[in-house]
Order: structure tokens, then sequence, then C-alpha cells
């Protein structure tokens, strides 16, 4: 980590645990113009902290999503940085053009995978993207957790082990009101899980929608410190309360401190 990533890196750290926010609209403008680095024309998923043994769905996951959505990028963030030339060997065997994020060469338009093998700006993919994977979710082991893309406004799938290993009660009660509102979809495998991904990026006014209800929560959680209650969620998806094109445009990490 060179010394102006550490310190983007540290502010937006502190930034994500004060309450008083206002002074971050500069992270609006890098995930602005990291989503232009990345294709504005382009459909974004972003794969976050995946285990070595998902990215085999992953990628199968991907080409399945391609016959309907031929200029999708998948961006993929490993759960162990050390494990990206593996992730690596497997995108190049199934055929698919890969960049490589510390390489510092950018993503070319001809990519289909893009390794964010760094974790200081991972913050700022997830606002630059579309919709989301919850990773470690599709194995028995790791530590999955939706936080960072509920915060960044993302619908996201996941696989069957999403509430596996939870030992923080305000984290469990929080994945499983993302998945009642429909924020979260599951899926086995990655024919389920593409069919999933479809929806939400086929549909961009749901995908969004369901993108708010999530920061909504995830902000109430952060925010209020307060237990999760069943009968809140409808609070979460007033139809005549969703996000104009403008505000979904405009997410900025400065929201994800603040209460809904």
């Amino acid at each position: 980590m060179n010394k102006h990533s550490s310190i983007l890196y540290n502010e937006w750290q502190r930034a994500m645990r004060n309450s008083d926010q206002s002074h971050l609209s500069h992270y609006r403008l890098a995930a602005q113009a990291i989503r232009q680095g990345l294709g504005s024309n382009r459909s974004i998923w972003i794969a976050g902290n995946v285990h070595k043994r998902e990215t085999k769905t992953i990628i199968e996951t991907f080409i399945l999503l391609r016959n309907w959505h031929t200029n999708l990028l998948l961006v993929l963030n490993p759960a162990n940085t050390e494990d990206w030339g593996e992730l690596y060997s497997h995108c190049r065997h199934a055929g698919l053009k890969v960049g490589r994020h510390s390489a510092g060469v950018g993503c070319t338009p001809c990519r289909d995978v893009y390794i964010l093998d760094t974790s200081e700006e991972i913050g700022l993919f997830y606002l630059a993207s579309d919709a989301a994977f919850i990773g470690s979710s599709l194995v028995h082991s790791g530590y999955p957790d939706p936080t960072l893309a509920a915060r960044a406004g993302l619908p996201a799938v996941s696989g069957p082990y999403i509430d596996y290993l939870y030992n923080e009660p305000r984290l469990s009660r929080l994945t499983a009101r993302l998945i009642r509102l429909g924020s979260i979809r599951r899926g086995n495998n990655a024919v389920e899980l593409a069919e999933a991904l479809h929806g939400l990026l086929v549909d961009g006014q749901l995908g969004k929608a369901l993108g708010e209800c999530a920061r909504r929560a995830a902000c109430r959680a952060r925010s209020s410190r307060l237990s999760l209650k069943d009968n809140d969620d409808n609070s979460l998806v007033n139809p005549g309360d969703q996000p104009s094109g403008q505000q979904r445009g405009q997410f900025e990490l400065c929201q994800l401190g603040s209460a809904a």
C-alpha cells in the first residue's frame, strides 16, 4: 500500500466511525471516477470477500450472466489478497480476459474480470457497482458480511451460508432483515445465483430500490444501535419514498453512518 492509498484508507475508516460525515463528498467523486474507469456503459457486479473455493462457482455464474448482459464486468475481491494468483488462473482457464488492480494499468474495455487485490479502496468499488455477491457464503467457512454492500446501497446475492458463524447479534439480525426485504437473494449454485442476479440487473429500478432498502437498514442498525424488529420492515419499503435517479446516483460514504 503506497502512502497516498494508506492515507485514503485511514481517512475512510475514520469516516465510517464518525457520526458527522458531511466532509466526505470527495469520496462520492472518487467512486464516480472509479465507475468511469471501469466502464460507465457497463453493468458492474462486485464479488467481495470471495473464498478461493467459491471462485469456480462465481466464474460459472458470470459466464451464465453474460448470456443476458453482454457488457457485464465482474470485480472480484478475494478474501485473502494472497490468493489473487489462483483466482487469476481460474479466470484465464475459463477463457476470460483479466486485469489486476494492483498492476496499476486500470480496467480496459476488453476486460471481463477485474481482480481487486487491494483493500484500501474496496468501499469505493462497492459504491461504483450495480450489484454484489456476499463472499464466503457458498462455503461452510469464512465470515460472510453483507454490511459493506448494504451501506453502499447495493442489492446482493449470497450462498446458503450467509448467516453462518455469526457471533454478533446485530449483524445476524441485519442479515435476516435484508433477506426478508429481498435485498439479499440466496442461491445454492451458479444457475440459481445467475437467475437471481439477472432479476436485479435487468430491472434497474427494482435493483436500486432494493439497494436503497438495504442502505437504510444498515444505516439504521449502525446509527441507532437498536434491536431490529420485524414490524419495522414496512417503513423501509414505502413505495412513495423510493429514491430518484439523481439520488440513487449520489450514494456516498458520508451517508453510511447517518440514520435512514
